[in-house]
């Protein structure tokens, strides 16, 4: 039986520091711009322009100063990936 459960088991990746510092960091700070801006490179930096985005917009929301620092729009963060 538990060689039948072996073959179907879901294997999850495993979660690196950087994800665990800023899962941490989010629960801590939820409304930190600071905090949401880095989770938002985080997503941007594992290749998840949208979520990139999405979380960059939220940061946006919370601190308007930030807006002129992070992409708007997924073309943007193209741009952004080009040139570092």
């Amino acid at each position: 039986l538990l060689a039948e459960l072996a073959e179907f088991r879901i294997v999850e990746p495993a979660r690196s520091p950087v994800e665990g510092a800023a899962e941490r960091a989010r629960r801590l700070a939820p409304d930190s711009s600071q905090v949401v801006r880095a989770f938002g490179d985080w997503h941007f930096r594992s290749n998840r322009p949208e979520q990139a985005i999405e979380t960059f917009r939220r940061a946006v929301a919370l601190n308007p100063s930030l807006a002129p620092h992070v992409p708007q729009a997924p073309a943007e963060a193209e741009e952004v990936a080009e040139t570092r």
